[in-house]
């Protein structure tokens, strides 16, 4: 039976312990407490030779001594009997001593009470965290990514070339230190804590900048998990020969499934692609003390990952295959069922996807939508503007018509055939341009589903009363999930949100004496709190295999799971491997 989840209090901003708050103030200052230090032994020193001079010439005890080192640092002359040039010559050694003394003092005193420059308060939070992940740059994906991984409890360093970037002020408010520099110089990354840091994100908007940080970080951590953001999918394999399995990832690849699985139903949070199989994450409404889970998980072949209960109904978030979301409307174990009409299907009138856009969002989507089935008829609008290249391409592909035009104007969209049209999916890179053309086709067709990709999730939130519950996705959101995962956790492929909890979807191969090999699929999600998504083994591949399906050591297994059991669960497996 699935575990029940409920939402877990969200972090609002990166905490410190006391004892990393009092280090992190007193960076910068230490060179003149450290003075301070020095001149506090020397007025010690100081005390223990006036002392022993007193003691041999006139002071009875050591008492008396001391007194009179006092007075003497007081400037009161002493009555030594050794004429006036020795009397002057002690009298200036201790006026200097006592200068120096409250010179110290006084910078002490500057250095704690005067305010450190911001590049100093942010060096000396970076200097205190431990085990921490490096983000390179401050754009929309790194901090999403930022926030997410604030949101799981870790802690972050942001490094950022200069100070223009609008999203600076979001990263100081969850408290974040963002130290200004180029990550490929070896000082900046020491700023940043390196030396302690537990993985590093290098997805700054450039493939070759990306190789650099990476190579720099490399020649200061051997051992460091790299995580790179590549544009090209020859590029990411390349990376990946480099720095590792799961170390490269595209944020169109990782978000192009949701947008394809969107656009042809209704109820989609986000999508996993397991090779040719897309799996939706999907809400399902069910009354309190409703107890079919496991009935409806044989039945309809979906995996429910969590369960959170409601004021007036549960939600259950289920792992569906496409063909199983115009299954469960008509179950009858689920009168309050949320996925009426979920799976959009081609009819004799409505029979296309007009998709607005042809970047590598809606390249991408084409492809995906080519193994939809039924297989609408897609219909690609874009500005005829240097992208022919993406343009010339899948006008070859079957079912596919190319028209160069306007979207967002009436007529553009009456050229795409609006009227026929199932979904319009609004994915340029410019998000008022695609909130423009949703409203233009709703203006003309009521009832056409629409999907826009925006690029703030605030956006994206705010616009699902508009176009329809979850039509509005943001790229980066969807990407910063996998970015996050596979940083903290090694084998990650992917990752999603379920109920606002981190489910990392991992790669491993079974072997002989761990916690997979030998145990049917129920066994392992009993004993480990993680679900089997796929088993591979030879030239059989089963999704979401049923409860009774046996692993054997050597069968490829995809597993998921809320982030934090995934690692354990993996540590797990690499104790139990053989060395």
């Amino acid at each position: 039976m699935p575990t029940d989840s409920t939402a877990r209090p969200v972090v609002l901003r990166q905490r410190y312990t006391l004892w990393q708050q009092v280090r992190a103030n007193m960076y910068g200052r230490l060179p003149l407490l450290l003075e301070t230090l020095i001149a506090l032994g020397l007025i010690a020193a100081l005390f223990v030779v006036d002392s022993v001079f007193f003691l041999h010439h006139g002071s009875a005890t050591l008492g008396d001594a001391l007194v009179a080192t006092l007075g003497l640092l007081a400037l009161q002359v002493p009555n030594i009997g050794h004429g006036d040039q020795t009397t002057l010559t002690l009298l200036a050694f201790n006026l200097l001593f006592s200068l120096l003394f409250a010179q110290s003092v006084l910078n002490s005193l500057r250095a704690l009470f005067t305010k450190r420059s911001f590049a100093l308060q942010q060096q000396g939070l970076a200097a205190v965290l431990r085990g921490h992940l490096i983000i390179c740059g401050l754009g929309r994906l790194q901090i999403r990514a930022a926030v997410r991984l604030v949101e799981e409890g870790y802690a972050v360093a942001i490094i950022q070339q200069d100070d223009d970037s609008p999203l600076l002020q979001r990263a100081l408010a969850l408290h974040i230190p963002v130290i200004y520099g180029n990550a490929v110089a070896a000082q900046t990354l020491r700023l940043a804590g390196i030396q302690h840091a537990r993985a590093v994100l290098a997805i700054i908007d450039g493939d070759l900048i990306d190789v650099e940080i990476a190579l720099a970080v490399r020649a200061l951590r051997p051992n460091i998990r790299i995580i790179l953001r590549a544009f090209s999918e020859d590029f990411d394999r390349g990376l990946e020969k480099v720095f590792g399995p799961n170390t490269a990832f595209s944020a169109s690849a990782l978000a192009a499934p949701t947008f394809a699985v969107a656009a042809v139903t209704r109820h989609v949070e986000q999508v996993v692609r397991l090779g040719d199989e897309l799996l939706a994450v999907v809400p399902i409404a069910v009354p309190h003390g409703w107890d079919q889970a496991a009935k409806l998980e044989a039945t309809q072949g979906i995996r429910i990952l969590a369960r959170l209960p409601g004021p007036a109904a549960d939600r259950l978030f289920a792992l569906a295959p496409l063909p199983a979301l115009n299954r469960l409307p008509a179950d009858a174990t689920l009168p309050h069922n949320s996925l009426d009409a979920a799976y959009l299907t081609p009819t004799a009138t409505h029979d296309r996807i007009i998709i607005c856009g042809l970047g590598k969002i809606g390249y991408r989507m084409v492809t995906l939508l080519q193994q939809v089935q039924p297989r609408p008829h897609i219909v690609v609008m874009h500005l005829d503007d240097g992208e022919a290249s993406f343009a010339e391409e899948i006008a070859q592909m079957e079912g596919v018509e190319v028209i160069a035009g306007d979207a967002h104007t009436e007529s553009g969209l009456q050229q795409a055939g609006i009227a026929r049209a199932i979904t319009v999916a609004a994915v340029t890179a410019d998000d008022q341009l695609n909130v423009q053309i949703g409203l233009a086709a709703r203006r003309l067709h009521g009832d056409v589903h629409v999907v826009l990709r925006v690029f703030q999730r605030q956006l994206a939130d705010s616009l699902a009363d508009l176009f329809g519950i979850h039509t509005a996705f943001s790229t980066s959101d969807i990407a910063s999930a996998t970015l996050t995962a596979a940083a903290l956790t090694p084998n990650v492929s992917q990752a999603f949100y379920v109920n606002e909890r981190l489910f990392a979807v991992a790669e491993i191969t079974a072997q002989a004496g761990d916690a997979l090999a030998g145990r049917t699929v129920a066994e392992v999600r009993q004993g480990q709190q993680v679900h089997v998504l796929r088993r591979r083994r030879q030239d059989e591949t089963l999704v979401l295999p049923d409860d009774a399906t046996l692993i054997a050591a050597g069968d490829g297994v995809s597993i998921t799971g809320p982030i934090g059991g995934v690692e354990s669960f993996l540590r797990q497996q690499n104790r139990a491997s053989p060395r």
